[in-house]
């Protein structure tokens, strides 16, 4: 699965786009016109909001997540994740956004799963999927995880009378944020996340 951070410079888009992270799985058709978004912007009320945009060609589904949604998807991923780890191949999990509007997971066999947006429409669902595989699926949970847990972190130095974060110190603090995850992987002895963040480690220490 191919990666991408990005952050949009001020003035992009009316100020409510902020940064985001574009995901692009190894089995897509169309690698420039199928991904998923995750981007982060300014609700209308001043507050950050999240965007998770599943994209084929012209087809899509735009899911918003409030700060607590979105912590309970990823600890949704993390259980699923979890399972896919005790070699279960009956998996069939599905997270509730808001109404009519939810994430599936299932798998498709030993090796791969199948990642369904679903919106529910009058009489009829509209659905765009990816098929990851177990490792897309740990990276995906990595990603978002890692960000999740640096936002928090930026937001508590970035409060009055805490010193400006430079662009190197905010990288330093991802790498941080890796390696506590890293220990954690340890603790639970999960092998196949301490060889995704070992690679994630080695691809920011180059």
């Amino acid at each position: 699965m191919k990666i991408d951070n990005f952050v949009l410079p001020k003035n992009t888009l009316g100020n409510r786009f902020k940064c985001g992270i574009k995901f692009i799985p190894e089995r897509t058709l169309n690698k420039y016109l199928d991904y998923i978004l995750f981007v982060v912007k300014s609700g209308h009320k001043g507050e950050e909001v999240y965007n998770l945009c599943f994209k084929r060609g012209n087809a899509f589904n735009n899911l918003v997540f409030s700060q607590k949604s979105l912590e309970e998807y990823i600890c949704f991923l993390q259980n699923v994740y979890n399972s896919t780890c005790s070699d279960n191949l009956n998996i069939e999990e599905e997270f509730l956004v808001k109404e009519g509007q939810k994430i599936v997971i299932s798998s498709l066999n030993e090796n791969y799963l199948k990642l369904c947006s679903v919106k529910e429409g009058i009489g009829a669902s509209f659905r765009v999927f990816f098929v990851l595989s177990k490792e897309e699926l740990g990276e995906y949970l990595l990603a978002l995880n890692a960000f999740c847990r640096e936002k928090k972190i930026i937001k508590e130095l970035e409060k009055p009378n805490k010193p400006f974060l430079r662009q190197k110190e905010k990288e330093s603090l991802y790498l941080n944020t890796i390696y506590i995850l890293l220990n954690e992987a340890l603790d639970r002895k999960d092998k196949k996340m301490f060889e995704v963040l070992s690679g994630e480690i080695k691809k920011l220490t180059k």
